[in-house]
């Protein structure tokens, strides 16, 4: 609901703050963590937002009193622990704590980056702020648009995790600190999930891993207001609505919100929803979503993101949030994550080829069968390369059919070379999946490093608080995540069951038929056809005609795309519908309206109670 702007000044040595909100004054939002306060015994001024998950352990830890505010835990963490105080918290936070004095600036951002910060330079310091167009509208400089972000967007994948898609903002990565003086500039790590070590399965696994989860979703609970859960029929979102329904809580006032697909052949989603809905002592409610454009409404977000989105189902999915809204909720808990911290297990099937235990590895493969709509035959032989007459007997294929890697027609480029020349360096990351020797472990880590994460975590967030929601990510808890990552791989894939932790640690609270399902649903055709049959104006955006596109696209990609569409419709293969959406997606922003916002009126922390 409530973000924050800050602005540092470097020749004043203070901080001023303004609270962000679309409804009412931070005050008055008892869902909201955001403050702005002087520590005057130890010269701080500090400001930001942090849930304070772990607040009672840091008060007996730091030797505070049982009502010691978050402020206050956060300026005795800073005088005992400095630069390390962001790696004691726990729970969503963005914090900014000033030392006073020697006019030193900290600033610090949660493990994963659920709470959004953005910062641009001014003339005298540093603008901040949990919006990015906050953040642009405080800053000096000029307003140019970030060619190397335009140029990771039509490719599909965000280069890094501090870019925006202007060139004067950037983000704060995830898991990092910075502080900053007249004199100095310093960004380091605190968190990375490759420091997580690898323990031996404690023999209360799925109970430990219950547990985590009950405590996160607690955490999440607290001061929710009105709850709203996203309920899709898929494992996650189910097993937040199981924790759910441990709590002492008026089960009837809260709200399941589910987009449905009746109409359409081969949605999975719809009996298992149905069985959550006879189980779960909720409101329940649907939003049709057979018919629907995939580019509606995204104009809607262009200035609440400061920039076009990666989402693919964005436009849908996010048709949820006034309908939560409307309902009276205030916090809509989210499923988002549960892939990436509890993992699918698929890279068990290399660990298991690597050794050699081929009959094993049949047996697993069923779980990546159904998760990849395969048959099971395909999987193992995915996995077969390790074998060296696989190798010699590919080679002969290779050379009777005449193919070769050199051979094969290459793809039209989306983007032009004028843009192709400001390719960031560091883009695509090598996959885990390049290396022979890859392991469950590899897998997962790439999921939860991936420059992708900043990016869905802020559009969750931010589309959320456009409609006056928190968005609550229970999944993505620190002490959760570090258990889940640190369990050996047979917890991930078992008995040809991906996601085996969970689904142990489910049962009893969802249905059967919920925790043991194997099968996935596969929203692209969906996608494909709204985009090929719904979207009145995809022609005109994805024009070479559109000069918003010149010299971003490569004109001969038109030729290409638009004749695979004349010759195949909605059946063109995923790779270009996307890049068709994506193409869209950046003409409709560039030619929407990009002039920064009003910046807000900021007041210097003491001067009056901002908060």
């Amino acid at each position: 609901m409530a973000g924050f702007a800050l602005a540092w000044s470097r020749s004043q040595s203070s901080l001023s703050f303004a609270c962000l909100n679309n409804s009412a004054s931070c005050g008055e939002t008892v869902q909201s963590a955001v403050f702005a306060a002087i520590d005057r015994p130890r010269r701080l001024e500090l400001a930001g937002s942090w849930r304070a998950d772990n607040a009672a352990d840091l008060i007996h830890e730091l030797g505070l009193t049982a009502a010691a505010t978050p402020q206050e835990i956060l300026a005795a963490g800073w005088s005992k622990w400095n630069t390390q105080l962001a790696d004691r918290l726990r729970g969503p936070f963005a914090i900014a704590i000033l030392q006073i004095g020697s006019n030193k600036l900290y600033v610090a951002r949660d493990f994963m980056g659920v709470e959004p910060l953005f910062f641009a330079r001014t003339a005298d310091g540093l603008a901040m702020s949990s919006s990015p167009g906050v953040a642009r509208a405080l800053a000096d400089g000029p307003d140019t648009v970030s060619l190397p972000a335009v140029s990771s967007f039509l490719d599909g994948f965000p280069a890094n995790k501090t870019g925006t898609f202007y060139n004067h903002v950037s983000r704060l990565a995830p898991g990092h600190w910075m502080t900053i003086s007249p004199s100095q500039e310093r960004i380091e790590p605190y968190w990375t999930v490759h420091a997580i070590e690898n323990r031996p399965a404690p023999a209360d696994t799925a109970e430990r891993f219950r547990d985590l989860l009950d405590r996160s979703v607690a955490n999440c609970a607290k001061d929710a207001g009105k709850i709203g859960v996203l309920l899709s029929g898929g494992l996650d979102s189910s097993a937040i609505a199981g924790s759910l329904m441990q709590r002492p809580v008026d089960r009837s006032k809260i709200q399941s919100l589910s987009l449905t697909y009746r109409g359409n052949d081969g949605w999975a989603d719809g009996k298992y929803i149905d069985a959550l809905r006879a189980y779960f002592p909720m409101d329940h409610h649907s939003l049709a979503s057979e018919e629907h454009d995939p580019l509606a409404t995204l104009e809607t977000y262009f200035p609440v993101l400061d920039g076009p989105s990666f989402g693919y189902g964005l436009s849908v999915s996010n048709r949820l949030l006034p309908m939560a809204a409307d309902l009276g909720c205030t916090s809509l808990f989210h499923g988002h994550g549960g892939d990436e911290v509890v993992s699918y297990g698929t890279g068990r099937l290399n660990e298991l080829a690597l050794r050699g235990q081929w009959w094993q590895l049949w047996r697993e493969a069923e779980g990546a069968a159904c998760l990849w709509a395969r048959p099971r035959w395909r999987v193992f032989d995915r996995y077969l390369f390790h074998r060296r007459e696989r190798r010699w007997l590919d080679r002969k294929m290779k050379r009777l059919h005449g193919r070769s890697s050199a051979d094969a027609a290459a793809e039209t480029e989306v983007r032009s070379d004028e843009l192709l020349a400001h390719q960031p360096a560091d883009e695509h990351p090598v996959s885990q999946l390049s290396h022979a020797s890859h392991t469950e472990r590899d897998i997962q880590e790439s999921a939860i490093a991936s420059p992708l994460q900043p990016h869905a975590l802020e559009t969750l967030e931010l589309s959320g608080r456009h409609h006056g929601l928190q968005i609550r990510l229970p999944f993505f808890d620190r002490d959760l995540l570090e258990f889940s990552v640190s369990l050996p791989s047979d917890w991930k894939l078992r008995d040809g069951y991906t996601r085996y932790v969970l689904r142990k640690a489910m049962e009893g609270r969802v249905p059967d038929s919920v925790t043991w399902r194997r099968d996935k649903n596969d929203f692209t055709s969906d996608f494909k056809i709204g985009l090929i049959e719904r979207s009145p104006n995809l022609r005109e955006l994805a024009s070479a005609s559109n000069s918003d596109l010149q010299g971003l696209v490569n004109p001969q990609w038109f030729e290409k795309i638009w004749s695979k569409v004349a010759h195949g419709g909605s059946s063109i293969t995923t790779p270009d519908a996307r890049a068709l959406w994506r193409v869209a997606v950046l003409a409709m922003w560039l030619g929407s309206d990009r002039r920064p916002q009003a910046p807000p009126k900021l007041q210097p922390i003491g001067v009056e109670d901002n908060v």
